[in-house]
């Protein structure tokens, strides 16, 4: 299972994943859409270590 599917199973049916922004050493950051309010965010996820 890659990083987006974790990812989207984590966030459940409340946030839809979309694209990748960006990413380097510190942290991989995705557009998604909060599905109750209609509204773009991003999400930024750390590396687990």
């Amino acid at each position: 299972m890659d990083l987006r599917d974790q990812l989207q199973g984590t966030l459940g049916d409340s946030y839809r994943l979309g694209r990748e922004l960006g990413g380097g050493g510190m942290a991989r950051v995705f557009v998604a859409e909060d599905t109750s309010l209609g509204r773009e965010i991003v999400v930024k996820v750390l590396p687990p270590e």
